[in-house]
């Protein structure tokens, strides 16, 4: 059995972007799958890109060679989350509101969305296409990269 950490960076190829993703807080789970539920009983498309605004917000750590349309480097601006969910409080970084904005205007905001939904649960072996119940086309789990954790 693999245990991930929150300060751990998964590698994920979508279509051909490379993406890094960390798994969600129990709290930015419980904030994800508050938007989702009140989605499944409003069916209101809003509270559907919500719950994939706060998962990209939550998950996403960068995208390899991303630029800014006029071919700068794009830099993406984090800002701290404190989830107070446990007694002892976690300091994590996560995408500012802006930059997730910027974010859902690319073409692979679709699989990304997804691929952040999916922690939900877990880390998944693969992202399933809800629609679908196949493995979503276009991305795949590269691998784990380990990060230096402190002692």
């Amino acid at each position: 059995m693999k245990i991930y950490t929150v300060n751990d960076r998964i590698k994920i190829k979508i279509h051909d972007d490379i993406v890094y993703i960390s798994p969600l807080s129990l709290n930015q789970k419980a904030e994800v799958q508050a938007c989702f539920s009140k989605y499944s009983e409003t069916n209101d498309k809003k509270d559907l890109i919500m719950a994939s605004f706060r998962a990209i917000k939550y998950s996403l750590k960068a995208i390899e060679s991303a630029e800014h349309y006029e071919g700068d480097e794009y830099n993406f601006c984090f800002e701290e989350y404190i989830d107070n969910y446990l007694p002892e409080p976690i300091i994590l970084k996560v995408l500012t509101d802006k930059c997730v904005t910027e974010l859902f205007n690319t073409y692979i905001t679709n699989e990304l969305s997804v691929t952040a939904l999916s922690l939900l649960n877990s880390i998944p072996k693969e992202i399933i296409n809800p629609m679908t119940s196949k493995p979503l086309e276009g991305v795949i789990i590269i691998n784990p990269i380990k990060e230096k954790r402190k002692k």
